[in-house]
Protein backbone atom coordinates (compact mmCIF):
# COMPACT_ATOMS: atom_id res chain seq x y z
CA UNK A 1 0.00 0.00 0.00
CA UNK A 2 1.17 3.55 -0.74
CA UNK A 3 -0.48 6.84 0.24
CA UNK A 4 0.87 10.40 -0.08
CA UNK A 5 -1.24 13.45 0.82
CA UNK A 6 0.52 16.79 0.50
CA UNK A 7 -1.06 20.13 1.37
CA UNK A 8 0.70 23.29 2.47
CA UNK A 9 0.09 24.34 6.07
CA UNK A 10 -0.80 20.87 7.12
CA UNK A 11 0.49 17.63 8.55
CA UNK A 12 1.72 15.48 5.69
CA UNK A 13 1.46 11.70 6.07
CA UNK A 14 3.36 9.37 3.81
CA UNK A 15 2.67 5.66 4.24
CA UNK A 16 4.72 3.12 2.34
CA UNK A 17 4.28 -0.50 3.45
CA UNK A 18 5.67 -0.62 7.01
CA UNK A 19 6.98 2.99 7.10
CA UNK A 20 5.03 6.08 8.21
CA UNK A 21 6.57 9.52 7.59
CA UNK A 22 5.05 12.62 9.16
CA UNK A 23 6.03 16.14 7.99
CA UNK A 24 4.72 19.42 9.39
CA UNK A 25 4.62 22.12 6.67
CA UNK A 26 4.20 25.89 6.95
CA UNK A 27 2.10 27.82 4.40
CA UNK A 28 5.38 28.81 2.79
CA UNK A 29 6.26 25.18 2.26
CA UNK A 30 9.03 25.21 4.85
CA UNK A 31 9.28 22.10 7.01
CA UNK A 32 8.78 22.75 10.74
CA UNK A 33 9.37 19.21 11.93
CA UNK A 34 9.28 15.63 10.74
CA UNK A 35 9.63 12.10 11.99
CA UNK A 36 9.42 8.56 10.70
CA UNK A 37 7.89 5.46 12.29
CA UNK A 38 8.92 2.02 11.11
CA UNK A 39 6.78 -0.92 12.15
CA UNK A 40 8.65 -3.52 14.20
CA UNK A 41 9.50 -6.30 11.79
CA UNK A 42 8.91 -8.76 14.65
CA UNK A 43 5.34 -7.55 15.06
CA UNK A 44 3.05 -10.05 13.39
CA UNK A 45 -0.41 -10.13 14.96
CA UNK A 46 -0.87 -13.43 16.74
CA UNK A 47 2.86 -14.06 17.18
CA UNK A 48 4.14 -14.68 20.71
CA UNK A 49 5.81 -11.91 22.66
CA UNK A 50 6.57 -10.94 26.25
CA UNK A 51 4.53 -8.20 27.94
CA UNK A 52 6.83 -8.37 31.02
CA UNK A 53 3.83 -8.93 33.26
CA UNK A 54 4.25 -11.91 35.57
CA UNK A 55 0.48 -12.02 36.06
CA UNK A 56 -0.34 -12.90 32.44
CA UNK A 57 0.32 -15.84 30.12
CA UNK A 58 0.01 -16.58 26.38
CA UNK A 59 1.27 -13.12 25.41
CA UNK A 60 0.73 -12.29 21.73
CA UNK A 61 0.78 -9.23 19.49
CA UNK A 62 -2.67 -7.80 18.81
CA UNK A 63 -3.70 -6.08 15.57
CA UNK A 64 -2.17 -2.81 16.80
CA UNK A 65 1.17 -4.44 17.61
CA UNK A 66 0.64 -4.25 21.36
CA UNK A 67 1.92 -7.24 23.29
CA UNK A 68 -0.93 -8.48 25.48
CA UNK A 69 -1.46 -11.53 27.65
CA UNK A 70 -4.41 -13.08 29.42
CA UNK A 71 -4.72 -13.36 33.21
CA UNK A 72 -2.94 -16.41 34.58
CA UNK A 73 -4.72 -19.22 36.42
CA UNK A 74 -3.08 -20.82 39.42
CA UNK A 75 -3.44 -24.58 39.80
CA UNK A 76 -3.37 -26.71 42.93
CA UNK A 77 -1.84 -30.11 42.15
CA UNK A 78 -1.19 -31.65 45.57
CA UNK A 79 -2.92 -32.07 48.94
CA UNK A 80 0.23 -31.13 50.86
CA UNK A 81 0.04 -28.25 53.31
CA UNK A 82 3.02 -26.32 51.93
CA UNK A 83 5.39 -26.32 48.98
CA UNK A 84 5.08 -26.22 45.22
CA UNK A 85 1.65 -27.05 43.86
CA UNK A 86 -0.16 -26.57 47.16
CA UNK A 87 -3.15 -24.37 47.85
CA UNK A 88 -1.00 -22.26 50.16
CA UNK A 89 1.60 -21.74 47.43
CA UNK A 90 -1.04 -20.92 44.81
CA UNK A 91 -2.49 -18.21 47.04
CA UNK A 92 0.94 -16.83 47.96
CA UNK A 93 2.09 -16.56 44.33
CA UNK A 94 -1.27 -15.43 42.93
CA UNK A 95 -1.62 -11.98 41.41
CA UNK A 96 -4.42 -9.60 42.28
CA UNK A 97 -7.72 -11.04 41.06
CA UNK A 98 -6.34 -14.44 40.05
CA UNK A 99 -8.48 -17.58 39.94
CA UNK A 100 -7.19 -20.73 41.65
CA UNK A 101 -8.29 -24.12 40.29
CA UNK A 102 -7.70 -27.74 41.31
CA UNK A 103 -6.18 -30.44 39.13
CA UNK A 104 -7.38 -34.05 39.12
CA UNK A 105 -4.35 -35.03 41.21
CA UNK A 106 -6.02 -33.38 44.22
CA UNK A 107 -7.97 -36.49 45.19
CA UNK A 108 -7.83 -36.34 48.98
CA UNK A 109 -8.35 -33.83 51.80
CA UNK A 110 -6.06 -30.82 51.94
CA UNK A 111 -4.99 -30.74 55.60
CA UNK A 112 -3.65 -27.44 56.89
CA UNK A 113 -1.35 -27.08 59.88
CA UNK A 114 -1.74 -23.28 60.05
CA UNK A 115 -4.26 -20.81 58.65
CA UNK A 116 -3.84 -19.26 55.20
CA UNK A 117 -3.90 -15.45 55.20
CA UNK A 118 -5.71 -13.86 52.24
CA UNK A 119 -3.98 -10.54 51.49
CA UNK A 120 -5.16 -9.98 47.90
CA UNK A 121 -8.35 -10.46 45.90
CA UNK A 122 -8.55 -14.09 44.76
CA UNK A 123 -11.13 -16.60 43.60
CA UNK A 124 -10.82 -20.24 44.69
CA UNK A 125 -13.13 -22.49 42.74
CA UNK A 126 -13.74 -26.20 42.27
CA UNK A 127 -16.26 -28.45 40.60
CA UNK A 128 -18.59 -29.59 43.41
CA UNK A 129 -18.52 -33.12 42.01
CA UNK A 130 -14.78 -33.27 42.78
CA UNK A 131 -15.53 -32.85 46.52
CA UNK A 132 -12.49 -30.71 47.26
CA UNK A 133 -12.15 -30.66 51.06
CA UNK A 134 -9.93 -28.20 52.93
CA UNK A 135 -9.46 -29.12 56.58
CA UNK A 136 -8.08 -27.31 59.59
CA UNK A 137 -7.85 -30.68 61.36
CA UNK A 138 -9.48 -29.04 64.42
CA UNK A 139 -6.13 -27.39 65.15
CA UNK A 140 -6.28 -24.23 63.04
CA UNK A 141 -8.57 -21.76 61.35
CA UNK A 142 -8.57 -22.26 57.56
CA UNK A 143 -8.68 -18.71 56.12
CA UNK A 144 -8.08 -15.24 57.52
CA UNK A 145 -9.23 -12.46 55.18
CA UNK A 146 -7.52 -9.12 55.72
CA UNK A 147 -9.35 -5.75 55.57
CA UNK A 148 -9.98 -4.43 52.06
CA UNK A 149 -9.52 -7.88 50.52
CA UNK A 150 -12.07 -10.01 48.66
CA UNK A 151 -12.12 -13.82 48.75
CA UNK A 152 -14.55 -15.81 46.62
CA UNK A 153 -15.05 -19.51 47.41
CA UNK A 154 -16.99 -21.77 45.06
CA UNK A 155 -17.65 -25.50 45.09
CA UNK A 156 -15.57 -26.23 48.20
CA UNK A 157 -16.00 -28.04 51.51
CA UNK A 158 -14.40 -26.40 54.55
CA UNK A 159 -13.98 -28.92 57.34
CA UNK A 160 -12.52 -28.97 60.84
CA UNK A 161 -11.56 -25.32 61.15
CA UNK A 162 -10.97 -24.25 64.73
CA UNK A 163 -9.91 -21.18 66.65
CA UNK A 164 -10.38 -20.60 70.39
CA UNK A 165 -11.54 -16.98 69.99
CA UNK A 166 -12.47 -16.17 66.39
CA UNK A 167 -13.54 -19.20 64.46
CA UNK A 168 -14.08 -21.54 63.12
CA UNK A 169 -13.18 -21.97 59.42
CA UNK A 170 -12.87 -18.28 58.49
CA UNK A 171 -12.08 -14.96 60.13
CA UNK A 172 -13.40 -12.32 57.75
CA UNK A 173 -12.25 -8.70 57.99
CA UNK A 174 -12.82 -8.05 54.27
CA UNK A 175 -15.39 -9.31 51.80
CA UNK A 176 -16.21 -13.03 51.65
CA UNK A 177 -18.31 -14.32 48.74
CA UNK A 178 -19.67 -17.86 49.08
CA UNK A 179 -21.05 -19.89 46.21
CA UNK A 180 -22.01 -23.53 46.77
CA UNK A 181 -19.59 -23.80 49.70
CA UNK A 182 -20.23 -26.27 52.51
CA UNK A 183 -19.06 -25.94 56.13
CA UNK A 184 -18.69 -29.11 58.22
CA UNK A 185 -17.57 -29.52 61.86
CA UNK A 186 -15.99 -26.08 62.26
CA UNK A 187 -15.74 -24.73 65.80
CA UNK A 188 -14.83 -21.75 67.93
CA UNK A 189 -13.35 -23.42 70.96
CA UNK A 190 -15.85 -26.25 71.51
CA UNK A 191 -18.87 -24.38 70.11
CA UNK A 192 -19.99 -25.01 66.52
CA UNK A 193 -19.21 -21.98 64.39
CA UNK A 194 -18.47 -21.65 60.67
CA UNK A 195 -16.95 -18.16 60.75
CA UNK A 196 -16.40 -14.89 62.55
CA UNK A 197 -17.47 -11.98 60.38
CA UNK A 198 -16.24 -8.45 61.06
CA UNK A 199 -17.27 -6.93 57.75
CA UNK A 200 -19.36 -8.41 54.92
CA UNK A 201 -20.32 -11.84 53.63
CA UNK A 202 -22.38 -12.48 50.50
CA UNK A 203 -24.12 -15.82 49.97
CA UNK A 204 -25.13 -16.73 46.46
CA UNK A 205 -28.70 -17.89 46.08
CA UNK A 206 -29.67 -18.60 42.49
CA UNK A 207 -28.56 -15.63 40.41
CA UNK A 208 -28.46 -13.18 43.32
CA UNK A 209 -26.57 -12.76 46.59
CA UNK A 210 -27.73 -12.43 50.17
CA UNK A 211 -25.67 -9.90 52.08
CA UNK A 212 -24.63 -10.58 55.67
CA UNK A 213 -23.05 -7.88 57.83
Amino acid sequence: MYYDAVALGSCVLKINQDTLSVIFLRQSGAIDDEFTLIKDLDCVPGNTCNDNDACTINDVFDNNCYCRGIPDFRFVSTTNDAGNGTLRDAITTACEGDTILFLASVNDTIELNTQIVIDKNVVITADPSDEIIISGQQITRIFKILPGVELTLSGLILHGGNNPVEGGAILNDGLLILDNTEFINNTQGVAPRAWTNNNEIRLRQGSSYIRLN
